[in-house]
């Protein structure tokens, strides 16, 4: 499957470098700088398969870039229907002297995931950020989600995966729930639906 990304930061330098990573990913992108101009491709009709956001991005060319403009395009598109659940993944140079902005984006603005520029050329790189939005995408049962947090509501079923239960945890899709071997602590009488057994 070919992948067509939207990316969106007013460096031109950064745009070059983030298509080329795209290409050799075998995906195709568009490329464009400012929140106008973002807010057209995605009211266009084309289809993308994810999102790349800088932040700091102007409302529209030639103005002042700002970190706000890119958190209001990210509430925009978790907002819009048909676009709410697309991944889309934060990459900014800022605010890296600490976690708050990542728990920011991350928490409040629902962003799939968050990447430090200058991008990593090993470890936590931006392509390895790009494979695994799409990887959480495609896992059944959570195209929905999309690796969206949603605000807490009415219980959804579970519609597809592996619930593994243990002594000491509970796992969704080999994520821990809840219990901590190390600390001790662990489920108190937790049940499971498919055995009628049940966790302490």
């Amino acid at each position: 499957m070919k992948y067509h990304a939207l990316v969106i930061d007013d460096d031109e330098g950064i745009r070059e470098d983030v298509e080329g990573r795209i290409e050799s990913l075998g995906h195709t992108c568009d490329c464009v700088g400012c929140q106008h101009t973002a807010r057209q491709q995605l009211n266009s009709g084309k289809k993308y398969a994810y999102i790349l956001l800088d932040l700091q991005i102007p409302m529209r060319y030639g103005k002042k870039p700002l970190v706000q403009n890119g958190k209001n395009l990210l509430n925009q598109i978790r907002g819009t229907k048909g676009i709410e659940n697309m991944p889309v993944i934060v990459m900014t140079a800022h605010g890296l002297d600490g976690p708050d902005l990542a728990v920011e984006v991350m928490r409040d603005g629902h962003a799939t995931d968050f990447v430090k520029k200058p991008f990593p050329s090993t470890g936590e790189t931006l392509e390895k950020r790009i494979g695994e939005a799409l990887s959480v995408r495609a896992r059944p049962g959570a195209a929905k989600a999309s690796g969206v947090v949603k605000p807490a509501g009415d219980p959804q079923p579970f519609e597809e995966g592996t619930m593994v239960f243990t002594p000491s945890r509970v796992e969704l899709e080999h994520v821990k729930i809840c219990g901590d071997p190390e600390s001790g602590s662990a489920l108190n009488s937790v049940s499971n639906p498919r055995t009628g057994s049940s966790v302490t």
